[in-house]
């Protein structure tokens, strides 16, 4: 969404990139009924549930997530539920 609006420029389409990026070693994890709860539960997250499935899902499966968003950056600050790496 972020590349059809504009906010993200990808060096080819959509379906190319995600399809590039999701050779292994990198596969797509599933949206379980855990992530899912843990999702709900992150506290004094914002709202965005895409955001909170992003990082509901590094939690559980704690792995790290790569991220400029700033406010994800910022929730885990002094909590560091996950390991972010930042861009």
């Amino acid at each position: 969404m972020l590349s059809m609006k504009g906010h993200l420029k990808l060096l080819s389409d959509e379906d190319t990139w995600f399809s590039a990026n999701l050779e292994p070693p990198a596969s797509l994890a599933p949206l379980t009924a855990e992530i899912s709860m843990v999702s709900c539960r992150l506290p004094d997250f914002h709202g965005d549930p895409a955001d909170r499935i992003i990082v509901a899902t590094a939690v559980v499966l704690g792995i790290p997530l790569i991220t400029a968003d700033e406010k994800i950056i910022r929730w885990n600050e002094g909590r560091n539920p996950l390991q972010v790496v930042t861009l």
